[in-house]
């Protein structure tokens, strides 16, 4: 071992501990104290900004089962076939579509978030024949205001309060298949689509 390195290890060992030294107290309170700053900013910054979030997608129930080549010569065969009507008319390919809007989000989407009263818009293909039900989990939820344009192409929902975990149900009966878009002007909500 040489004379340097013999001389660091006895200025090492006769050093007070790290825990004595004043210096180390002062920077542990300068580290707690910025620990606390920037979680209080965080929290701030959460509060003032809620997050809030809304996502749909649909579901498709067709009513009658669409026949392949097969069944159909089997029915005309047998003479028999299953019907669905509405208002005495008969449909062709009658289905019910569900649709589902959660605010997935932490704080409520309440009436101020949409822009200047305009509806939340869910457009569809075809015409909206019925509407069979409104539901809202939880159960006393009370749904946004819902109506209808003309000809009944979309569904218009709101304004309204959607609450932090809430979620709406809309089914509808059409004819046909049809796709749902959702058109909407709320403000500080993510909208996204439900794979």
């Amino acid at each position: 071992m040489t004379r340097n390195q013999t001389a660091a290890i006895d200025l090492i060992a006769q050093a007070a501990p790290l825990w004595e030294s004043p210096t180390f107290w002062a920077a542990g309170a300068v580290g707690a104290t910025l620990g606390v700053g920037a979680v209080a900013a965080w929290a701030t910054l959460r509060a003032a900004r809620p997050k809030r979030q809304l996502a749909y997608w649909h579901d498709t129930l067709p009513l009658i089962q669409q026949p392949t080549l097969g069944t159909l010569v089997q029915r005309r065969i047998a003479g028999s076939g299953l019907e669905v009507r509405l208002h005495g008319q008969a449909l062709e390919n009658p289905r019910l579509v569900t649709i589902h809007l959660r605010n997935t989000g932490r704080s409520d989407i309440t009436s101020a978030q949409f822009d200047g009263g305009a509806p939340i818009r869910l457009l569809l293909d075809l015409p909206i024949l019925e509407l069979i039900a409104v539901d809202s989990v939880p159960e006393e939820a009370t749904p946004p205001a819902l109506s209808f344009a003309d000809p009944p192409l979309e569904l218009r929902i709101g304004p309204g309060r959607i609450g932090a975990g809430c979620s709406v149900t809309y089914t509808v009966l059409v004819d046909g298949h049809t796709d749902v878009r959702l058109r909407h002007g709320l403000a500080d909500v993510k909208v996204r689509r439900r794979a």
